[in-house]
């Protein structure tokens, strides 16, 4: 057995409770044919008509009156039929347009393409079918689908048509478009919620400029007094900042002073540089100097050499002579004398040169300990003249941060007089703003009164819960008998549909 049909579908406005039920059998003429038997069993639910058969009684209507009554259904509700497997048989004009299509375009086609996707595919939409199938009917409102993909909400029922063997054949859909009632509905219910919103809100901003109003009052306080201390301490660093631009002035003079004094002794580094430079070149010359000494002392050697031996021989041939003079007896005495005198010169002159040769060793062993020193004066003249330039550098960068430090405590001067200027005008703002203070804490005091009265003329508004209206409700009705359509449609008119939450972000 089906469960109450339409519970919980997503193609229905709200959940409702359905009473199964099958329609009643027809019996008319055969000349009427299948359609006018079609819409005879649908009339009959739809006007309450009930008809008993019995074989003592019976009823029959002509043709023309059946064709009457379905045009008048036809003018006022949208009809379309379906198979059993949910095909589409025929449809209405009025249905046509309602939902945009031509017969053509749905003849043929599942009944799945008027619904959302998702629907068409869920377990719920095979279960509507199975209960249509088993003969119960639906009655109430549906979210459809036209051909432009825009939601169109149907006040519709589903008929089944049930056959001479007791078994649905078809299945018929009144329809009425109550999409503009819906669109009204949203419009209201949004209109109530910005109402209770606006309501909410004005309460809020009143609540806020109340809680405003206080911390207002409370920061002119502190601002009273914060400005009064600024005031009191703008005084105390005007004082500070006249001992600091006096501290500067004395710095300022220290600093020049520093830079005269190092432009001084990069002028007296300059000179000492010069006197060493012309220091080592002197040492350079002397060292030339001694080096031709050297050279001349050598010479003198080798000549004194010459004379060693130039003695050597004269000895060699005084003490031949001297030999011969021996051996010539009493005639060679006076050759003998001048002999010895020539042998004593000899020995003299061999004692001088070796003297001399002695004297000239040493002052060749001096004159190169002389060009050793002399070098040694060079390389140190040479590292003075290099620590020289580097203290030259030294001071000149010394001179130009001097000059830099001189011109930047100028401008110190300069900033602490302007920081001097504005704390004095400070001490006057913080007084005028102590002032200011006091009088927005009685202007406080004013607007507190204000919204105290727009407060207390204004009821507090209530949260206002964002529920959706109640649902619609279906009325059973006796088996054998379907909702009148015109009354639906008079419903439909007098009041607004209801939507629930869901309804309203889908619409």
């Amino acid at each position: 057995m089906c469960r109450p049909c339409g519970a919980d579908l997503p193609g229905a406005a709200t959940p409702v409770w359905k009473v199964s039920r099958t329609a009643p059998a027809l019996t008319t003429s055969a000349s009427a044919g299948v359609a006018a038997r079609d819409h005879q069993a649908a009339a009959a639910g739809l006007y309450k008509q009930e008809l008993t058969m019995s074989d003592d009684t019976s009823i029959e209507r002509s043709e023309s009156e059946m064709r009457a009554i379905i045009e008048a259904v036809n003018r006022s509700q949208a009809v379309i039929e379906f198979n059993m497997d949910g095909t589409i048989i025929t449809a209405n004009d009025l249905f046509l347009e309602t939902m945009g299509y031509t017969l053509d375009e749905i003849k043929g086609e599942h009944h799945r393409i008027f619904v959302e996707p998702d629907y068409a595919v869920s377990a719920e939409y095979e279960l509507f079918w199975e209960c249509l199938n088993d003969g119960q009917y639906y009655s109430e409102e549906f979210k459809r689908i036209n051909k432009n993909g825009e939601l169109v909400w149907l006040q519709a029922s589903y008929n089944p048509l049930i056959g001479d063997d007791g078994k649905p054949y078809k299945v018929v859909e009144y329809a009425t478009d109550i999409t503009p009632q819906k669109k009204m509905q949203l419009e209201q219910f949004e209109a109530r919620a910005r109402e209770a919103e606006q309501k909410e809100a004005i309460q809020e901003v009143l609540s806020n400029v109340a809680m405003g109003a206080d911390q207002i009052d409370m920061g002119s306080q502190q601002i009273a007094m914060a400005s009064q201390s600024m005031a009191d301490g703008a005084s105390q660093q005007a004082a500070s900042l006249e001992e600091i631009g006096a501290s500067l002035e004395e710095m300022s003079s220290m600093t020049t002073q520093n830079a005269d004094n190092s432009v001084q002794a990069t002028t007296l580094s300059g000179e000492a540089r010069s006197a060493a430079v012309r220091g080592q070149e002197e040492m350079k010359l002397m060292t030339e100097a001694m080096d031709e000494i050297k050279k001349s002392s050598s010479e003198i050697s080798k000549i004194i050499k010459v004379i060693d031996e130039i003695a050597f021989q004269t000895n060699l041939l005084a003490l031949n002579a001297a030999v011969e003079a021996a051996r010539a007896g009493e005639a060679g005495k006076g050759f003998a004398v001048v002999a010895d005198e020539v042998r004593n010169l000899a020995q003299r002159s061999a004692e001088a040169a070796k003297n001399t040769s002695s004297m000239i060793d040493e002052s060749t062993k001096r004159a190169d300990n002389g060009v050793a020193i002399a070098d040694r004066v060079g390389a140190s003249l040479e590292e003075i003249a290099a620590g020289t330039n580097k203290v030259n550098t030294l001071l000149a960068e010394i001179s130009t941060a001097c000059q830099e430090q001189s011109q930047g405590i100028i401008q110190i001067n300069q900033g602490v007089a302007e920081l001097d200027k504005v704390t004095q005008l400070n001490a006057g703002n913080a007084e005028e703003l102590a002032a200011a203070a006091q009088e927005t804490a009685a202007q406080v005091a004013t607007l507190r009164e204000t919204v105290a009265q727009a407060a207390g003329s204004e009821a507090p508004p209530q949260p206002v819960p964002m529920v959706a209206p109640p649902e619609a409700e279906t009325v059973e009705q006796p088996a054998g008998e379907a909702p009148e359509p015109e009354l639906v449609a008079q419903e439909a008119a007098a009041q607004a549909i209801p939507l629930s939450d869901s309804e309203l972000e889908s619409f």
